[in-house]
């Protein structure tokens, strides 16, 4: 046995810390300077070469591991005692219903500026909000506000620029979906914003009814998962006399419905059932004309609704249903998962649709608390209010948050679904590295 390896195995764990702290406090004050000023080797030829530490560097690395720890309470505390500063890019119909009550349902966070395409509309917004400052330009604001975070909820496509122009200058994000508008610039933005915390807006993530449905499906109280049909149809532009907007134009939004709504579908699949490999879809236009203001009447070049089977890794199976013009008779935001031993269903809107039946005594039980879906939509928005500024604050994340690769993945699969139905067959994925 080797003089170190004697030195270290005859010396108890409590022996060298009670050494420890008590040469801690009588160490010369030289030597945490020196460690400081000059760095720190340790090897084995250090105490006429036993392997084993002298007393003043045990010393030495007691104090300077004490003085780290203490270091980073203090930042917690700093960061949890300060206000966190948020900031608001875009200020249409989902900020005003459910991001602003979400900011203020969590203490200690304050909305301090909005930023808009046009300055009076910011202003507007900020005056209703009670927000001290508006801004036309991203930039400016970012500059201007010493924001800790911001939620971008504009338009898809100035979701890249705002997300590098954010993690450039250090700043958290909440990013809506999509990320960006194809895939290529969604591996950029991903990229970009590797320096700081981003989350993705994928809410049904954050929807406690969906929570527990997917606890529940992961029990096993259905048994091994096979398939599940989810569905996302809408009625938001059923009627043909729906005026024209920017969800109609395909520079805007290049895949229609599926750019919007299939990314919370794609992305429950990815959550719920398994990474996809395989995807066969059809996609329409039901509508071809929506009347813009002014009368003029304005072609409509992307999809109202989608379909596409799917194929996952592990060998389940998934059927995704995304539409903006279904009728109010069959409309739904809904998952049924059907296993070898059991079939479970949520509905977003309504409680008392959600059912498990198990095979095994075939009896319909209702799972769900009574709930309305504004609440449900409340809660999830102030539980991604909540888990940013954790993520900040407390260095931690919880392990199934969707984060910006989750948001490059789906828009893989939105591509992919989108060149399905272009060619009219199945589209085949590369598994991720």
């Amino acid at each position: 046995m080797s003089a170190a390896r004697s030195c270290m195995s005859m010396r108890s764990p409590a022996m060298n810390c009670r050494r420890a702290r008590r040469n801690a406090r009588s160490a010369p004050s030289r030597f945490p300077a020196a460690a400081s000023d000059a760095g720190m080797v340790i090897g084995t030829s250090v105490n006429g070469g036993d392997g084993c530490l002298p007393d003043d560097m045990h010393a030495t690395i007691s104090i300077m591991l004490h003085n780290v720890a203490a270091r980073r309470r203090h930042d917690r505390v700093r960061r949890a005692m300060s206000p966190y500063r948020l900031g608001l890019i875009g200020h249409g119909t989902w900020p005003s219903m459910f991001t602003l009550p979400g900011v203020r349902a969590n203490e200690g966070v304050e909305l301090v500026a909005v930023a808009g395409r046009r300055l009076d509309g910011a202003r507007e917004f900020a005056s209703l909000w009670e927000i001290p400052d508006a801004y036309d330009d991203i930039d400016a604001m970012l500059d201007a506000a010493a924001l800790d975070g911001v939620v971008i909820a504009s338009p898809p496509a100035a979701h890249p620029y705002a997300v590098r122009a954010a993690a450039a200058r250090g700043v958290d994000l909440l990013c809506e979906k999509p990320i960006a508008l194809d895939s290529v610039l969604s591996a950029a933005t991903t990229a970009a914003a590797e320096p700081v915390n981003a989350l993705v807006g994928f809410t049904a993530r954050w929807l406690p009814r969906v929570r527990q449905f997917r606890d529940l499906v992961r029990s096993g109280r259905i048994g091994r998962l096979l398939h599940a049909d989810v569905d996302y149809v809408h009625t938001s532009a059923s009627s043909p006399d729906a005026p024209w907007s920017w969800r109609f134009d395909r520079t805007a939004e290049p895949y229609g419905v599926l750019s919007d709504l299939g990314p919370h579908a794609l992305d429950l699949v990815r959550w719920t059932v398994g990474e996809p490999r395989r995807i066969r879809a059809q996609g329409e236009i039901r509508i071809g004309e929506r009347r813009a203001e002014g009368g003029t009447l304005m072609a409509v070049e992307n999809f109202d609704a989608v379909q596409a089977e799917i194929e996952c890794v592990d060998g389940a199976t998934a059927r995704i249903a995304v539409s903006r013009v279904e009728p109010s008779a069959t409309a739904r935001m809904s998952v049924t998962a059907y296993g070898d031993g059991g079939v479970a269903h949520v509905d977003f809107v309504a409680a008392e649709r959600c059912w498990l039946r198990a095979h095994e005594d075939d009896r319909i039980v209702r799972w769900a608390e009574p709930d309305d879906f504004r609440s449900q939509l409340r809660a999830a928005a102030a539980g991604q209010i909540s888990d940013l500024v954790a993520m900040r604050r407390e260095e931690r994340r919880r392990g199934d948050l969707p984060e910006m690769i989750d948001g490059h993945r789906v828009q893989v699969l939105i591509d992919a679904t989108a060149l399905s139905v272009a060619h009219g067959g199945p589209i085949v994925l590369e598994p991720h590295v």
